[in-house]
């Protein structure tokens, strides 16, 4: 019997290194750039993108995000920066994810998280299809937003 990684644990340990990263936000435009996760500490990774926003206009702008990825037992949560990742609140958080895996083998894994903003819903769905590709689908509704995210991360 072959022992498999937990979820969550693999997708963490597969993150770690350089990613080419491909973004598009409907209505407005896409990103090119790259992605690296960096560890921090045991059990947390240091998230930064950094590449150019062309938005449908034509208009062309460096821009880059950070987060934190946690790794939480059999959680994969995604921290904004504002907050320390070892906080007594453990950081304020984007999505946390419960990874599963969706076929027989080790990969793929999936997993979904619904994080409220005010009034605004932000909805992702993240696949990782294998170590050396992940598709994130974040949709994004409120009063006054209506968009779709789709990144494309793939190793170099």
């Amino acid at each position: 019997m072959t022992h498999l990684t937990p979820p969550a644990q693999a997708v963490f340990d597969s993150l770690l290194g350089q990613w080419t990263l491909s973004r598009t936000i409907s209505g407005y435009g896409a990103f090119h750039g790259t992605a690296h996760f960096r560890p921090l500490q045991p059990g947390v990774l240091h998230y930064r993108e950094d590449g150019e926003l062309q938005s449908t206009t034509g208009s062309r702008t460096p821009a880059y995000r950070e987060y934190f990825y946690v790794l939480r037992d059999d959680h994969l949560r995604i921290c904004f920066t504002d907050t320390p990742p070892d906080s007594p609140t453990g950081g304020r958080v984007l999505h946390d994810l419960l990874p599963t895996r969706t076929g027989p083998g080790p990969w793929p894994v999936s997993a979904t998280a619904v994080h409220h903003c005010g009034h605004d819903i932000y909805t992702g769905h993240y696949d990782f299809h294998s170590p050396d590709q992940t598709h994130v689908t974040i949709t994004v509704t409120g009063p006054a937003k209506d968009y779709t995210i789709h990144s494309t991360y793939r190793r170099p």
